[in-house]
């Protein structure tokens, strides 16, 4: 039989290891939760503090950021794009205020540090690389020609589509009374709506926000009815465009020849534009008295076809 009281474990040992726990179990999910909710807040509030234009938070959240150790590369790279975003629009609001040309800017230290950071967020993640490239892009290409070439040539090899100017032939089909098909010669600058066609992320990357839109000048066009060979027509447009999706043709002058005595019409055009082709309403408002065999409303069925094209930025 044992005397004496039975010795316990103390107080103290219990609190020390309830304590350790504590704070293992606080760091790891503490981690866990910055690795994931955490990181999520912080890209949330940077794009808000961006779109408020407050450039020295951002930069000041990111070089707290930055200075942790252990996260991850996209996070990473993220914080780096978010700084280099906030310097390139407080040099540009400088910029814009003082009417100080690229050439004579002051800020060419903070170029550089834009084109360091830039390149240190497509390096630390490379699947950014699009998104980074088109952020450079978009700032220097009304500064430093050599940088812009640089950044142009790089995210065209990663799918991005520039503004372009073309020399388009259309191939068209007309349906009224009687179905015409034919041929027209334009200029044409076009806008695409997808700057860049590889996805990221589930999405398209675009390094500005925009719509599409084309503009055709000078248009020339012929066409041949198809049931009646002795009749045809010509046509001339000096200006046409779309806008999203919504094609118009606002000045149009058709011939048609064949008829007894010839036609002349105001023949404006409205419809939609899809990739290349476009389908028009057409109605025809004769100059005089019209012949009553004249087409009055037709249905336009266009193919864009470029022939001869020249980047333009």
């Amino acid at each position: 039989m044992q005397t004496g009281k039975e010795k316990t474990p103390s107080l103290s040992w219990f609190v020390f290891l309830c304590c350790f726990l504590g704070l293992f179990l606080h760091t790891h999910f503490t981690k866990a939760q910055f690795d994931s909710l955490a990181q999520f807040r912080v890209i949330k509030n940077m794009e808000h503090l961006l779109w408020l234009h407050d450039n020295s938070a951002v930069q000041d959240s990111c070089n707290k950021y930055l200075a942790m150790s252990e996260l991850h590369p996209a996070f990473r790279a993220k914080l780096l794009s978010y700084k280099a975003t906030a310097l390139s629009f407080w040099v540009s609001e400088r910029e814009r205020k003082t009417g100080i040309s690229a050439e004579n800017t002051p800020y060419k230290q903070q170029y550089r540090m834009i084109d360091s950071l830039i390149l240190s967020a497509a390096e630390t993640y490379p699947s950014t690389k699009t998104e980074n490239y088109c952020l450079a892009y978009d700032f220097f290409k009304e500064r430093n020609p050599d940088d812009y070439t640089n950044y142009l040539d790089s995210i065209i090899h990663y799918g991005y589509k520039p503004q372009m100017h073309a020399l388009t032939m259309n191939l068209d089909f007309y349906s009224g009374l009687n179905n015409w098909a034919g041929v027209e010669i334009c200029g044409l600058f076009y806008d695409r709506f997808s700057r860049v066609g590889q996805k990221q992320n589930r999405k398209k990357i675009k390094p500005d926000v925009y719509y599409p839109y084309s503009c055709s000048v000078l248009s020339f066009g012929f066409r041949q009815n198809l049931f009646r060979q002795n009749e045809w027509a010509v046509n001339f447009s000096p200006v046409s465009g779309s806008w999203m999706w919504v094609n118009a043709r606002p000045f149009n002058l058709v011939y048609y020849a064949g008829i007894p005595g010839g036609a002349i019409a105001y023949s404006p055009e409205i419809g939609i534009h899809i990739w290349n082709v476009m389908v028009n309403y057409a109605f025809n408002l004769y100059i005089g008295e019209p012949h009553p065999e004249a087409e009055g409303r037709m249905i336009n069925i266009k193919l864009q076809i470029p022939v001869k094209k020249f980047r333009s930025n």
